[in-house]
């Protein structure tokens, strides 16, 4: 019976091992599926009297590096695997405001740079991601209230419609590259975990015809021990009869 015990405790931590695999099988793909490129959907701009809002509205979760100061009065930040759509247009989105003169889209490789260009050159920012919708915001916060001349738009004259989209003389290859690396150990960990699971799920079946298999021979052995036992019993019962017989016939004698 306690080999019986163990072995029922052996086939039910194999199962409950197996059940964690698979959520965590599912949890991978899961990330290799976020992992994919996710697409610029819009731009909104929000001018307050502190600060200057710039939100990302993306398709899908995005990740993305921390935003630097490029140079005076422009800011950059990288969205990884990431896409944009070529028709976008902003110069209307850029009329509406007071502090942002440009932001052009560079690509490299799998990867997509906002370039935001400002009509003041002091400023502070921050950033942070939000979710359903899926939304990075860059928050520019102003040193000091820019003067009258950064204020100051182009003329009309001298205004020319902004591309969203600008393609780069050299693309980042080393980038696409670790990207394309980073996938491949991905799906590796996939595979690993999908064996791992076959695995426990066919030891378990193991370990369970095996303790069905033990417990047939268990009661057969135990069926034969009786059989035993009785051929036992006829046989004392046979002599026991004999020795009667015989005192049987030593009285009468």
């Amino acid at each position: 019976m306690n080999n019986r015990k163990r072995r029922i405790i052996l086939i039910s931590n194999n199962i409950k091992l197996g059940l964690m695999l698979i959520g965590t099988l599912i949890f991978l793909c899961s990330y290799v599926r976020s992992a994919e490129a996710t697409q610029l959907k819009n731009i909104r701009i929000g001018d307050h009297k502190t600060f200057t809002r710039v939100v990302f509205d993306f398709q899908n979760p995005v990740r993305f590096r921390e935003p630097v100061i490029k140079d005076k009065g422009e800011l950059s930040v990288v969205f990884l695997d990431s896409t944009i759509t070529t028709a976008m247009q902003l110069q209307k989105l850029l009329d509406r405001t007071k502090r942002v003169q440009t932001i052009k889209f560079t690509r490299q490789g799998s990867h997509l740079t906002a370039n935001i260009t400002l009509y003041s050159p002091s400023f502070n920012f921050k950033y942070f991601s939000l979710f359903s919708p899926n939304r990075f915001v860059l928050d520019i916060y102003w040193v000091k209230t820019p003067s009258v001349g950064f204020l100051l738009k182009k003329p009309l004259s001298e205004k020319r419609p902004e591309k969203a989209f600008e393609e780069p003389a050299v693309e980042d290859k080393s980038l696409s590259s670790l990207f394309r690396y980073g996938q491949l150990q991905i799906y590796l960990l996939v595979v690993l975990v999908g064996l791992n699971v076959i695995t426990v799920i066919i030891l378990a079946l193991l370990s369970f015809n095996l303790l069905r298999k033990r417990h047939a021979v268990d009661f057969r052995d135990h069926g034969g021990i009786s059989n035993s036992l009785r051929t036992s019993d006829k046989r004392v019962f046979s002599i026991d009869s004999r020795i009667k017989e015989e005192l049987g016939k030593y009285d009468r004698a």
